[in-house]
């Protein structure tokens, strides 16, 4: 198994993993250690199961990135230059409508 990414946001991780077997590829969802000891914040790593497909599964997950969780590419809004998703027609931060 080869850990493809990475996140304190256990939601989106579950959401790559659908991803990737909706490609084909079995991966699997698993909390790691805090990053330190005084701190409480843990990660959410993801795994292919595949060794082969851990390079495919990492371009997956870029383009995903890129388009944000929903499948909508997201946006900058002109006002406050928050990145939003573009499921959203609104900025989250600003409330300025999409252009």
């Amino acid at each position: 198994m080869i850990r493809v990414y990475y996140s304190r946001d256990r939601m989106l991780v579950d959401t790559f993993r659908r991803v990737l077997e909706s490609y084909g590829i079995a991966a699997d969802a698993r909390g790691e250690p805090p990053v330190s000891l005084k701190g409480t914040i843990s990660t959410t790593g993801l795994w292919v199961l595949d060794d082969a497909k851990a390079d495919r599964a990492r371009t997956i997950i870029g383009q995903a990135e890129k388009k944000g969780p929903h499948g909508a590419p997201r946006w900058k809004c002109g006002t406050c230059g928050e990145l939003t998703e573009g499921t959203f027609s609104d900025c989250w931060h600003c409330g300025k409508h999409r252009p």
